[in-house]
């Protein structure tokens, strides 16, 4: 009779199973944990966003001075950086199909006819609100062909008071002495302007809101 030799798992080998078997065990709680702490996040986010929907006005506050002094409550800066981004993104694609250009703040630009230049509130639009104690401006100049400028603001969400003082969005014409402010939430706004054009944008130390996102055209 031959004797069957059994096989013997060497103490390597043990160790090694061991070490494996641990670092599966492992891996499965940090799975885990990251599960739960991914639920809980959500939940959270949807809490949040359950009481911004059903958030109520203070008794003692009206709706319209509400607005017009930027309380947390209605600012709604949510859904205006989504509506801002949604128009930034068919800007871009209409940029593809037509001469579209991005203008850099604190510069002078030369308008030629059949191009649009685009200038906007903050390097961040449509992802975050515009920052406090911010400026820059834009000089605007007609090239020989061009008689006027027109600038057409697809997106304008800025902070409201009743002069804008606080949140200023300027328009000059030479010599650029008194300039015509706009501020708040503006649709449709279109403007032309005969000559050169100075755009200014500084803001205060208060209410941050979505920005704006405009485009200047040459005319004859």
């Amino acid at each position: 009779m031959h004797k069957v030799k059994r096989y013997q798992k060497s103490p390597v080998a043990i160790s090694l199973m061991g070490r494996l078997l641990l670092s599966c065990i492992w891996m499965t709680m940090v799975f885990a944990h990251l599960q739960i702490a991914s639920a809980a996040g959500l939940l959270n986010r949807g809490n949040e966003f359950h009481q911004r929907k059903h958030a109520k006005f203070p008794d003692d506050v009206s709706k319209s001075s509400a607005l017009k002094e930027g309380a947390p409550w209605l600012t709604g800066g949510e859904e205006d950086l989504v509506r801002a981004r949604r128009i930034y993104d068919s800007i871009c694609l209409m940029a593809k199909k037509r001469d579209i250009v991005a203008v850099s703040p604190n510069s002078q630009t030369n308008v030629t006819l059949n191009t649009g230049y685009l200038i906007q509130s903050h390097d961040m639009f449509g992802s975050e609100p515009y920052p406090n104690g911010f400026y820059r401006f834009f000089y605007f100049y007609p090239d020989t062909s061009v008689r006027y400028l027109k600038i057409n603001c697809h997106f304008f969400k800025t902070q409201w008071d009743g002069l804008c003082r606080k949140d200023k969005f300027t328009i000059f014409t030479f010599p650029f002495i008194k300039g015509t402010r706009r501020c708040g939430e503006i649709h449709s706004f279109q403007k032309i302007y005969k000559g050169t054009v100075k755009i200014t944008w500084k803001t205060d130390d208060e209410v941050r809101k979505a920005g704006f996102l405009c485009e200047i055209n040459g005319i004859q």
